[in-house]
């Protein structure tokens, strides 16, 4: 099967597949309907700053039961996946996940840049923003692919959903007892060992947090594991094998 028909299968089957789960309807309706609000009762400013921190979690979401429930479903035995074409389709899966949620996303920020523009109000922080959310997102979708070797039913999105809300915690803790980090945190600058080992930490648990500009260098971070993640996934798929039921 040639390379950009593999792809347009994966396109399609991704769409398709997503557009069965009613939980990414209201997921995906989420994030212009609080943009919306917060427009409406603050500013335009706040609904963009919480569209660009938050927009990375459509990748996310669209991630579910990437791997096992495929493989576990045994639809990947149909004859278009013979001849290891299975291992091609979901190699493929991940930049057809990328290029779903980034389609969605782009015509809103589309959107809300074009209102920018003719309101005076458009900032060049935004567009950089909005390409380093776009890691964050890839970053995700990688993550969550690669968990979802081991966690179906859309498990492996719930799962990273709780080690985040864990840390958020955890940082809150920390906070209360002592002030230095969060000064840190918003300079942006990190003096110590200990102080770059804690935001080494939150922005492996919190990558949304590099959306911010002050902290945009550790989004080298954040392409180092996502390398990580690429290569792992791949060793992953080449080593999968279908078992007939």
């Amino acid at each position: 099967m040639p390379g950009c028909h593999r792809t347009r299968l994966a396109l399609w089957l991704a769409v398709k597949k997503n557009r069965a789960s009613r939980v990414n309807y209201l997921i995906l309706a989420a994030l212009p309907a609080l943009c919306f609000y917060l427009w409406s009762k603050e500013s335009f400013e706040t609904a963009m700053k919480f569209f660009l921190f938050l927009f990375p979690y459509v990748f996310l979401f669209l991630s579910q039961d990437m791997i096992r429930d495929e493989v576990r479903s045994g639809a990947l035995e149909n004859v278009i996946f013979l001849g290891g074409e299975h291992k091609v389709y979901l190699s493929k899966k991940s930049f057809a996940l990328n290029s779903l949620a980034l389609g969605y996303v782009g015509v809103l920020f589309a959107g809300l840049l074009l209102f920018a523009w003719s309101t005076h109000r458009l900032q060049s922080v935004y567009l950089c923003q909005f390409l380093v959310g776009i890691l964050v997102g890839i970053y995700y979708v990688h993550l969550a692919g690669l968990l979802s070797f081991y966690l179906g039913g859309g498990s492996n999105v719930l799962i990273l959903v709780l080690v985040q809300a864990l840390a958020f915690i955890g940082i809150m803790f920390s906070v209360s007892q002592r002030s230095g980090f969060i000064d840190a945190l918003e300079r942006g600058i990190f003096p110590d060992l200990i102080s770059r080992l804690e935001i080494l930490a939150m922005v492996a648990c919190l990558p949304n947090v590099v959306i911010w500009k002050k902290l945009w260098l550790y989004s080298v971070e954040i392409l180092i594991l996502l390398a990580f993640l690429i290569g792992l996934q791949k060793i992953k798929i080449g080593g999968l094998e279908l078992k007939k039921q």
